[in-house]
């Protein structure tokens, strides 16, 4: 699912209590926009009944998807996908 968020506030308004799907939430341990904290908060507010997978990158910010990280965070995505099946 693919969110189309203009403002900072609409991903706040989010409720993750209402997320009953499996979930990965994947985080940069240098992330500034999310730092882990955040992330945290979110992962343990997820709705229950489904699987939920946190992975925490290391040496990774907000972009790891994009730069050199980006072949740790595919095997993660990629292990997620496979394990969910």
């Amino acid at each position: 699912i693919k969110a189309r968020w203009k403002h900072v506030h609409q991903f706040n308004n989010l409720d993750p209590g209402r997320v009953h799907a499996p979930t990965l939430v994947v985080a940069g341990d240098q992330d500034p926009y999310a730092p882990l904290h955040v992330q945290a908060e979110l992962f343990s507010n997820l709705g229950r009944g489904s699987d939920r997978t946190w992975s925490i990158i290391s040496d990774a910010d907000h972009a790891v998807h994009m730069l050199d990280g980006r072949h740790r965070f595919l095997k993660i995505v990629t292990n997620f996908i496979q394990n969910s099946s």
